[in-house]
């Protein structure tokens, strides 16, 4: 009731505004939209549906007339006008009425196919993801990687040098090389040592390959005199001297019309050792003036500070 009234006031606040030639009261019967009215004159006769902007058309001077024609004049010009108009107000109301309904119509139709597409998207999705997983749960396992068993061979106790001329067993410091690698005549009455000779592996050999775990080095003979092997910083120093004095030795005889190894004579092996001798020497000397200058720059610990 509150709602109706505050629409009433509103209706004859626009038919003040929009129907300067209104004439006489009026109610309203039915709400039908916020817009769209059943008006009738105070007595509840001369019922007109009507929008709000065609208030100012709707007369009720208090005759039977819908439109306050007197029934005196049915075939007046105005007569025959108010009918059409009324006729057209009609039409259009129902068209519009129409209008409405299919637009409400199609909207939920549309909304149903969207609801209908969104659920067919959804259901495929769920199908592809149910497949996917039985192929995978069908899918073998892959094999684990066997560990590779690789026969080993016995290490061999010779050491990994070996020098052209055999050198006495305890050789001092204070000799020069030369004579440190002169034949002892003690060397010569130990008993040769046999070569080692490859052996397959048995089956006590067979061990699984780990390439983490460092293998086995030979350890030396016990018999064998290791002490004349140069270390490999001065194999690498005296390689280049090395081999400029091979080319040197061997120049006149690369010809073309001799293709046999070259044979180092004693002369030759001798100036070689001179040569590697020499430059380990050299060498020698320069790491150690370069150890001294280490320790120069070093400070004195407390140790060696007097405190008066």
């Amino acid at each position: 009731l509150k709602k109706n009234h505050k629409l009433s006031q509103a209706v004859q606040f626009y038919t003040a505004k929009l129907a300067p030639k209104y004439i006489g009261p009026f109610k309203i019967i039915t709400v039908v939209s916020p817009v769209v009215y059943d008006v009738a004159d105070m007595d509840g006769n001369n019922p007109a549906r009507l929008h709000i902007t065609e208030l100012k058309a709707f007369r009720s001077p208090g005759t039977s007339f819908p439109l306050g024609i007197p029934p005196s004049q049915p075939d007046s010009e105005e007569y025959r006008k108010a009918v059409l108009e009324m006729k057209e107000r009609k039409r259009l109301w129902e068209e519009e009425k129409r209008k409405a309904v299919l637009e409400e119509d199609r909207k939920r139709e549309e909304e149903e196919r969207q609801m209908k597409e969104i659920e067919e998207a959804r259901k495929k999705r769920q199908e592809k993801a149910k497949i996917q997983e039985e192929t995978k749960k069908a899918e073998p396992a892959e094999p684990k990687p066997t560990p590779v068993v690789l026969p080993t061979l016995k290490p061999l106790p010779t050491p990994l040098f070996k020098p052209l001329i055999p050198s006495p067993k305890t050789p001092t410091p204070n000799k020069p090389l030369i004579e440190l690698m002169c034949v002892d005549e003690e060397a010569k009455e130990q008993p040769p040592v046999e070569p080692p000779t490859l052996m397959d592996a048995g089956e006590e050999d067979l061990i699984i390959y780990d390439p983490f775990v460092p293998t086995p080095t030979p350890s030396p003979s016990p018999h064998l005199d290791t002490s004349h092997i140069p270390s490999l910083l001065e194999l690498d120093l005296a390689m280049p001297v090395l081999e400029a004095e091979m080319k040197t030795e061997t120049a006149p005889d690369q010809t073309p019309h001799n293709s046999a190894p070259c044979v180092l004579d004693r002369e030759a092996q001798l100036r070689v050792i001179k040569t590697m001798e020499e430059a380990i020497r050299l060498e020698f000397q320069r790491l150690q003036k370069k150890e001294e200058k280490k320790n120069e720059k070093k400070l004195p610990s407390l140790m060696d500070l007097k405190i008066p």
